[in-house]
């Protein structure tokens, strides 16, 4: 599934904030209330990182989720080591992502990732 900049930059902004970026915090130090300016400097340590392209900030983001015990193997069969419920509903949006792109989870890319993680903070 291909997603729009607006879309892709609201995922980004989501993840970042569920994992402990500051981003008012951010804007007031750097006195801009352009959001972008985050989002495109590249080589910039405090970035905002690229969830939906950059597959090992996704790994980062992606330990936020099950605190308690390092990500478990999974296979598309469904077959699960004991993990957090949060995790627990990442991994299971990941696979139906997966599965309608036709994908292994094994091999899910970061845009992947990043609308199951998406999705799953976003629940109410």
């Amino acid at each position: 599934m291909k997603l729009g900049p607006e879309e892709i930059r609201k995922i980004r902004i989501a993840i970042a904030e569920y994992c402990g970026f500051n981003v008012k915090a951010m804007m007031a130090k750097y006195q801009t209330n352009d959001l972008d300016y985050f989002l495109k400097r590249p080589g910039q340590t405090d970035n905002i990182p690229d969830y939906y392209r950059d597959l090992n900030a996704m790994h980062e983001a992606e330990e936020t989720l099950n605190p308690a015990a390092k990500p478990c193997l999974v296979s598309d069969s469904g077959i699960y080591a004991e993990v957090n419920e949060k995790w627990g509903r990442y991994i299971y949006k990941l696979l139906k992502i997966c599965q309608k792109e036709n994908t292994s989870s094994l091999h899910a890319n970061a845009a992947q990732r990043a609308r199951a993680f998406y999705e799953v903070i976003n629940e109410h």
